[in-house]
């Protein structure tokens, strides 16, 4: 599906109402081949409390977002919001 923003197309990739960002954390670190203790090792958090996250019992700052999207490579504006591409642009 295409949506127009600021005068120019792009895909957009619909993830249901059922898929919210915990599911998409979920997906990027596993498409990425992270364990949760790794993910939490790279962000600098005890692996207790990235589960925690995942869970929904904690928020993910954005700062720690920031750096599992770097290194998963994926693109904020997918994660966030569901347009755009996945992968991010290098």
């Amino acid at each position: 599906m295409k949506e127009e923003t600021r005068g120019r197309k792009i895909d957009v990739h619909p993830l249901g109402e059922d898929h919210d960002r915990i599911d998409r954390l979920k997906h990027i670190r596993t498409s990425a081949d992270f364990s949760q203790p790794n993910i939490a090792k790279k962000i600098g958090l005890p692996f207790r409390t990235y589960c925690k996250i995942e869970s929904g019992e904690r928020d993910l700052k954005a700062s720690e977002l920031a750096i599992i999207l770097d290194h998963c490579g994926v693109d904020a504006n997918w994660f966030l919001f569901g347009t755009g591409q996945k992968e991010r642009k290098r």
